[in-house]
Order: structure tokens, then sequence, then C-alpha cells
């Protein structure tokens, strides 16, 4: 599955931790899709809307706050 545009979305929430599982998603395509370009993101920008995505993942983080 070469040449995917893969987006990595972290909500624009503020958390002092890393995004483990995208971080394990991006080394995942890193590994396996060697052509994949691979766009992190945090918070959403109105131009990610505009271009085609071939996968997008999204991560969240619970709080009890």
């Amino acid at each position: 599955m070469p040449n995917k545009k893969i987006l990595l979305l972290e909500p624009g929430y503020k958390n002092k931790y890393p995004p483990l599982g995208l971080m394990k998603i991006a080394q995942y395509h890193s590994k396996y899709g060697q052509n994949d370009q691979v766009t992190f993101v945090k918070d959403l920008n109105p131009e990610l809307r505009k271009r085609s995505w071939d996968r997008i993942y999204i991560t969240t983080l619970f709080s009890f706050e």
C-alpha cells in the first residue's frame, strides 16, 4: 500500500503526554509504506479539509477533570 496520504490528527486540547497511538501508526507507515506521506497535526486546520486523504487516524485522551 505505497504512496498513500496519511493524516494523523490529535485534537487541540492541552496535554503533557505525546499521542503514543499516533506515534506507533506513524512508525508502521514508515516501515511498511516507505513512500507514504504522513502528516501529523494538532488541532483542526481548515486547509486540511481541502485535501483528499487515503487514511485519517484520530486520537483522544480520557480525563476525569
